[in-house]
């Protein structure tokens, strides 16, 4: 068997042509690790650089520049450090996936790194998506007008988000309920993306959408931790008057 062949269907297992590397049949990796485990075969995770350490710039600003207002300081600190997990996290899982599929397909070790990989993605949708609520806080905070990042049932990124974060946290409630038929596991991984089951349903989301929302989260991370900081300052020195607070939330 070459290191690329599959065993056969069912519920064997096998060994490879030297006889000393098993290979688990679909069945058992379906069953015992996740839903479509054996059908992963590639990482189409985009790669997603390490952002700049946004939350020291938030201290240090904080520190010698000028305070925030207080009622942001708390929601603004979570969205920072959720934020950084988040991407941590996300560049973890896609290495892990990255030495999953490149392992002897079916193998141990194929497992291993999928179980890995599950594992940070499991936490990427978790400090994603407290990521987006503490965003939505400190938006509403500034502006009770401020829209939500997603409506119930839209079918948007943000939605399907939410979808797999319930999914996680729900779990228990789901298996007695007999949501998740099988009970492996409510979040698998795709080639292209994460896929979820729960009392939405079940969801998918794209790596290419999950980069996405993390991307367009930093910008505001950045906006928070030092644009914004920098544009009071500017602003400041132009009209002569001392800097007494930032509002996050300046033009």
């Amino acid at each position: 068997m070459s290191e690329n062949t599959a065993p056969a269907t069912g519920k064997n297992v096998q060994l490879s042509a030297d006889g000393g590397t098993t290979q688990w049949g679909p069945y058992v990796l379906d069953r015992l690790v996740a839903p479509k485990c054996s059908d992963l075969t590639a990482c189409l995770a985009p790669e997603l650089p390490e952002p700049s350490n946004y939350y020291a710039s938030f201290y240090l600003n904080n520190v010698f520049v000028v305070g925030v207002p207080d009622k942001v300081r708390s929601p603004i600190i979570v969205f920072l450090r959720r934020l950084a997990n988040a991407v941590r996290d996300y560049r973890a899982g896609r290495e892990r996936m990255l030495e999953c599929v490149a392992a002897l397909r079916h193998s141990n070790a194929m497992v291993q790194g999928y179980l890995a990989a599950l594992s940070h993605f499991e936490s990427t949708i978790v400090n994603t998506y407290l990521a987006l609520m503490s965003h939505e806080a400190i938006g509403r905070l500034m502006d009770p007008h401020f829209p939500k990042p997603f409506q119930s049932g839209d079918g948007s990124p943000p939605q399907r988000l939410n979808a797999a974060y319930n999914a996680l946290k729900h779990f228990n409630g789901n298996i007695e309920r007999g949501i998740i038929p099988d009970g492996t596991t409510p979040v698998w991984l795709l080639d292209d993306g994460i896929e979820s089951v729960g009392s939405q349903g079940q969801a998918k989301l794209r790596f290419e959408e999950l980069v996405e929302l993390l991307r367009d989260l930093e910008r505001d991370a950045r906006y928070l931790s030092e644009d914004v900081y920098r544009l009071a300052r500017e602003r400041s020195q132009a009209a002569g008057e001392k800097l007494d607070a930032v509002p996050p939330a300046a033009d």
